[in-house]
């Protein structure tokens, strides 16, 4: 739920956001899904599919970019989280040609955290 926050009358009031999904994406999902793209990646370069394994590998390093972008709350950070995201699904969609319940949930993701970062885009000011 949120909260509102008094402050004095000389600064203005502001929403109290949770924090906890940011957490867990910095500290965790950012870096394992990077993880798991590398090792795609390299994987699909082994088995001959060489543009979908560089755009994982791209996806990989993009996401770690991402993660310190997030970490440090960085202006427009969250919009290069939903880039990351798209990249993985213009890969899966161009390159591989992904099942349909595994582009929803990706596509559900990418709706998820923008509506998530929208609400706390204030924060995001370094």
């Amino acid at each position: 739920m949120d909260t509102i926050i008094k402050t004095t009358a000389y600064q203005t009031t502001t929403p109290a956001y949770g924090m906890k999904w940011h957490k867990f994406l910095v500290n965790f999902s950012l870096w394992a899904g990077a993880v798991l793209n590398l090792i795609m990646g390299f994987a699909c370069l082994a088995e001959g599919a060489p543009l979908y394994g560089l755009a994982l590998i791209g996806a990989a390093a993009y996401s770690i970019y991402v993660r310190f972008q997030l970490a440090k709350f960085k202006k427009n950070a969250y919009k290069h989280l939903l880039a990351a995201q798209l990249l993985v699904i213009a890969a899966d969609l161009v390159l591989m040609g992904v099942e349909f319940s595994v582009l929803a949930s990706n596509i559900a993701a990418c709706g998820v955290n923008y509506y998530y970062y929208n609400k706390r885009k204030a924060l995001f000011v370094n």
